[in-house]
């Protein structure tokens, strides 16, 4: 009978070393985040704690100073998601993105240049938009001729103005009329008069007006529904355009790679992909016809130019 050799005490701990090991790193990363989430708990308790105490000891001056502070800092956090949504940032960079694709190189642009050039092409599609959000609202602000509701009214009506500009620039209103007849049934709307309706630009004052008058306002009826309505509706407008213009940007890739495909098939070469030979013909094309200066003037001038 062949004899068993069992493992010595040594070669079991040297079997246990490496799993310690693992579990020492392990215990390294949880102490780590552990340590991460104290101080983000800290920090936020502190500031939860600081921020009422600092309140109620202040006069009236400063506890206006803090609450502004605190909306403030609120409207930075979500100043990213107002920047993607309610300018033209969102159709500029669906088109660029569409673009990278019909190229078919796999991240190339990379995604930093696609948002950094969407950025640039939004502030200056943007740029009379801001400038009179800047005179009207910003500057008598921080000169203190206004109060900062009235700033963020102001600030609103030239946004809202964008807005609508460009859901009135297609060719059909239907997501401004769907958004409109989901805010209809909202229970809390409240009725327009025909004293709460300006006849020269339409705007309105907190109320919704009724389906005869969106019908006798004509063009001027996005400017009398409110922000709540007219935002939803311009995403949703803004990503139809994008994709119409994107499948404009794909047609001439598309032609590309079929022609390629084609001539691969005839001459036999079945196993080589299409991709590899028509990705240098369509950067070739590309560049030859001054395609971004193309590509982006394309963009710009979808925004009623």
């Amino acid at each position: 009978m062949p004899s068993v050799a069992f493992p010595t005490a040594r070669a079991l701990r040297s079997t246990r070393k490496p799993m310690r090991e693992i579990t020492d790193a392990q215990r390294v990363k949880l102490k780590k985040r552990m340590r991460g989430t104290i101080v983000l708990f800290c920090t936020s308790l502190a500031f939860l704690v600081l921020f009422p105490v600092a309140a109620w000891s202040a006069d009236d001056k400063q506890v206006d100073s803090l609450i502004q502070l605190a909306l403030y800092l609120g409207g930075l956090s979500l100043l990213p998601f107002a920047i993607m949504t309610l300018t033209s940032f969102l159709r500029i960079v669906v088109v660029l993105s569409f673009l990278r694709s019909g190229l078919g190189a796999q991240n190339v642009p990379p995604n930093i240049v696609i948002i950094a050039l969407a950025l640039f092409l939004s502030l200056f599609v943007m740029g009379p938009t801001v400038d009179a959000i800047n005179k009207d609202a910003l500057q008598p602000y921080q000169a203190d001729k206004i109060s900062f509701e009235q700033a963020v009214v102001k600030a609103k009506t030239p946004l809202k103005g964008f807005m609508v500009k460009q859901i009135s620039g297609s060719n059909s209103r239907k997501e401004i009329k769907t958004f409109y007849s989901l805010a209809r049934d909202q229970k809390s709307t409240v009725a327009c008069r025909t004293t709460d309706i300006d006849t020269k630009t339409g705007e309105t004052k907190n109320c919704l007006i009724t389906p005869e008058q969106f019908e006798q306002l004509g063009d001027k009826a996005p400017n009398a529904l409110p922000i709540r309505v007219v935002i939803p509706a311009f995403i949703i407008s803004e990503l139809k355009k994008a994709f119409i213009m994107g499948f404009a940007v794909l047609l001439p890739f598309l032609v590309i790679d079929m022609v390629i495909s084609n001539i691969l098939l005839s001459l036999g070469m079945f196993m080589l992909p299409p991709v590899v030979i028509s990705l240098p013909f369509k950067i070739l094309l590309f560049v030859l016809a001054g395609g971004w200066t193309m590509v982006v003037k394309f963009i710009v001038m979808g925004f009623n130019y």
